[in-house]
């Protein structure tokens, strides 16, 4: 039989490879028609247990992927400059608005956590000065021993405590330092 094959094909050359072309030509013709699908519940079979993880699924929702953006520099020294910082807050908040996006993580979310705790102001509303600062509090080791809490030259009015609406100067602390030994903080 091979041999009845072989010497169709060497005697026939372009006959064959015509056949070979026209039946390509043929089944790319189905190819728009061809549909792929890739969710589990067109593969699961319609019983019970199938219907129990499915309702789960929807009030649960379903698995979760992780996504990695990795921001470099091109235009600018470094990737915490004020305004990379900004841009990449920026783009966190556009990603947020995606309603398939459940959260996002990076390095201005802790910027804006400092800033919004030493400066009472999210980071678009911070100056450059006031995000380097935050930066340095970041990524800066603080040194090891006395730490300064509050400043030499605060005001009593920066420190008023107030009771029920009312205010009060009875309390007034112009500096403070957390002193760490070997035993204690």
């Amino acid at each position: 039989m091979r041999n009845i094959l072989g010497d169709f094909i060497e005697k026939r050359p372009w006959l064959v490879v015509l056949l070979v072309v026209l039946l390509t030509i043929g089944f790319s013709v189905f190819i728009p028609s061809l549909q792929f699908k890739t969710d589990f519940k067109d593969f699961a079979p319609d019983n019970d247990l199938v219907k129990a993880n499915n309702r789960i699924s929807q009030y649960f929702g379903m698995n979760q992927d992780i996504v990695f953006l990795l921001v470099t520099k091109q235009q600018t020294e470094s990737t915490i400059t004020p305004q990379t910082l900004r841009d990449q807050y920026t783009l966190q908040k556009d990603l947020l608005t995606i309603p398939q996006i459940n959260g996002t993580v990076s390095v201005t979310t802790f910027v804006d956590t400092i800033c919004q705790f030493e400066f009472n102001k999210t980071m678009e509303n911070c100056t450059d000065t006031q995000l380097q600062e935050a930066v340095h509090d970041l990524f800066v080791q603080p040194n090891p021993g006395e730490q300064q809490i509050l400043g030499i030259n605060t005001t009593p009015e920066q420190l008023r405590v107030t009771a029920k609406g009312q205010s009060s100067l009875s309390t007034q602390i112009t500096s403070c330092f957390l002193a760490k030994t070997k035993n204690r903080l």
